[in-house]
């Protein structure tokens, strides 16, 4: 681990960059694309371009990790500390370290409302699939129905309900760290030391 500094002034991302043969190679996947529009039809272009977008931000993300991994894990010598350009950075003007860096179990309260979102889900599914099919509703039906539902419906109330829970956790955590702060150093300036 390296050592925090008042200097560190370490370079942030570089402006993203592409030679002219990436140009080409995008043009000739979009051409094909296209091309295969015709043969594919409507809702399978769509489906190759959201794959392909999938692909594509795979790629991205792992190029921006690997650039912040290299810039934050350089030394910080007299040579690199004083290159870069921007404001020196101190423990004083950042937050303290929150519970969204620590790697914890959810809870049974997110185990609970994905079950009850899956079930409710699976209910609704199969009430409105026997009131539009009618006189074509069958078991078969219902059982395919009753499984797709409760997936669907346990998936959308997992990410609901996770999301929602680990954004209470931490706006609860930052109003108990604004209470915690007393007044008179809340607004001091960072740079002075006493």
């Amino acid at each position: 681990m390296t050592e925090r500094s008042d200097t560190d002034r370490r370079r942030g991302l570089a402006p993203p960059q592409y030679r002219l043969s990436t140009l080409l190679a995008f043009i000739t996947v979009v051409a094909i694309v296209l091309a295969l529009s015709e043969v594919i039809g409507a809702y399978g272009t769509f489906w190759l371009i959201v794959f392909l977008l999938g692909v594509l931000g795979h790629i991205a993300g792992n190029a921006l990790g690997k650039q912040l991994r290299d810039h934050g894990s350089r030394p910080l010598d007299g040579a690199t500390a004083q290159s870069g350009a921007g404001p020196a950075v101190s423990e004083v003007r950042h937050a303290p370290r929150t519970r969204l860096s620590h790697r914890l179990a959810l809870g049974p309260l997110v185990y609970w409302g994905t079950f009850l979102g899956s079930m409710a889900s699976s209910v609704t599914g199969l009430w409105w699939l026997m009131g539009t099919m009618q006189d074509e509703f069958t078991l078969g039906a219902a059982l395919v129905a009753l499984v797709a539902f409760a997936v669907l419906g346990g998936i959308w109330s997992f990410l609901a309900i996770g999301f929602l829970y680990v954004v209470v956790g931490a706006l609860r955590q930052a109003l108990r760290h604004d209470r915690s702060i007393p007044p008179s150093t809340e607004h001091s300036n960072p740079t002075q030391r006493t």
